[in-house]
This record gives C-alpha cells, structure tokens and sequence, in this order.
C-alpha cells in the first residue's frame, strides 16, 4: 500500500491530502497493520519519529521514498529502509539501494529498455502504473505480467486498479 507521510500539530500523521485537526492515523497505527507501505515523504525532518518504529518497518516489509536526496540520505544513514526514485528525469542514483520506486510522469521510458530491469539481481522495483499519470497501463502490464515471476528481480505495482492488474498476472 502506498500512503504519504506528513507533519502535523508536532507528529507524524497519514493523509493523502494536508491533514486538517483530528484527521489521519498515527504512523504506529498504519505500521501495526499486517501489510507492508510505500511511505511517500511530504515533509521533511520525519526520520527521528520513523526511526522510533524501525523494528516494525522492518517486520512488515515497509519502507519510505521521494524525499530529496539531502532528506534520504538521513534515512539510510539510520538504517531506514527506503526506496530511490527512477524516472526519466532521474536516470541515475544517488547510491545504491534494495528497493528502487520506477515512474514514469510523461512516458513509459524504461519500457525502451526493459533488459537494465532485469539486470538488477536482488532488488525490488516498484513500478508506478500509468493509469496514475492519465495513459493507458497495458503496456507496463504486460511486462510485469511476463516477468512478475523473475527469481532475480522482484517486482511489485502501485495502482489504482490492483484488480484489472491482477487479471493480467
């Protein structure tokens, strides 16, 4: 599940839209689910709060992604598990990582050459569907479909329509 991080009012709140008095649950009630969560940073100077639930980020399969580099680089140094961002405006990463968040905002640029996918033993791609961006998904589907299965790579989906996804698989 993806959901985005904010600071409200002195602590952490979950919220898609700016958190307004009283809404949102507490990062502790999210990471207590049974389900692991794309953690999309909306405010900076969160990691002293994140780092206090490690052990159930850890357990869960949890992790944060799309703070800027200065911001992310605090969260590696404490060991937070964490996701670098690939897109057609960010080719290159800043260091190496387990988990890469794949996006495409214009186009499904990585699809040009899917080979440097599957050259990357041992990570975990998150790949941003592009019904997100207002285009057509099939062709990004159709690729995950073929190689959901990989032993090198895993693969996971963000999307707003996980069930028509799961009918391709």
């Amino acid at each position: 599940m993806e959901t985005d991080l904010h600071a409200f009012q002195g602590r952490i709140t979950i919220s898609h839209d700016l958190p307004m008095q009283g809404s949102g649950l507490t990062l502790g009630e999210v990471l207590s689910m049974d389900c692991a969560f794309a953690l999309n940073l909306k405010s900076d100077g969160l990691s002293g709060e994140i780092e206090t639930h490690l052990d159930l980020l850890l357990k869960n399969g949890s992790f944060v992604f799309d703070g800027s580099i200065p911001e992310m680089l605090s969260y590696q140094r404490k060991r937070i598990p964490l996701a670098l961002r690939l897109s057609e405006f960010e080719r290159n990463l800043a260091w190496d990582c387990d988990t890469l968040w794949l996006d495409g905002f214009e186009s499904d640029w990585w699809l040009e050459n899917p080979q440097f996918l599957l050259n990357m033993r041992g990570k975990t791609i998150v790949v941003v569907s592009p019904e997100l961006h207002g285009w057509d998904p099939i062709n990004v589907w159709c690729f995950l479909a073929k190689n959901w299965e990989n032993e090198d790579v895993k693969f996971a989906i963000c999307t707003d329509k996980p069930n028509e996804f799961l009918e391709h698989l």
